[in-house]
């Protein structure tokens, strides 16, 4: 009897040493190394099969590539509906238009008309040396901004 009781308790040992054992997380974080480098693996392997250049142009494909016109026109009408002055007509804003080509240093007055689709900002007056917002008092004055004539 007081053997099976020994035995017992050398079970009962056991399990709960077990227990204490944290082998499972090295195990899980392992798993997670080995597919790490195998993901590793097949991009250099992508990358000498099919070129550098061309697995760069598919990584910025994913990304919408380099072309921000329609960026820049959004910001731009963001500045003219909340009447931004500095943003409007001072600040420079890098115009890519297609892939290959460098980009152009623009204002937002200077994208309006059909070419980017950016409606004339009627609030601000970017034409005079100095920028002026158009507020409701001055619509009262016919054809004035910022307290004085265009």
């Amino acid at each position: 009897m007081r053997d099976t009781m020994k035995i017992k308790n050398f079970q009962a040992f056991n399990f709960h040493r077990k227990l204490d054992k944290k082998g499972a997380e090295m195990t899980i974080g392992t798993i997670v190394m080995i597919i790490l480098a195998l993901v590793v693996l097949v991009v250099i392997i992508y990358g000498f099969t099919t070129g550098w250049s061309n697995l760069w142009q598919n990584i910025i494909g994913f990304g919408g590539g380099k072309v921000n016109v329609q960026t820049v026109v959004s910001s731009c009408q963001l500045a003219c509906s909340t009447n931004g002055v500095y943003d409007y007509c001072t600040k420079e804003r890098n115009v890519v238009e297609t892939e290959d080509s460098k980009g152009v240093s623009m204002k937002c007055f200077e994208l309006e008309g059909s070419r980017y689709g950016l409606d004339a900002c009627e609030q601000i007056d970017c034409s005079s040396g100095t920028s002026s917002v158009a507020t409701g008092a001055d619509a009262d004055n016919a054809g004035e901004v910022g307290g004085r004539p265009r």
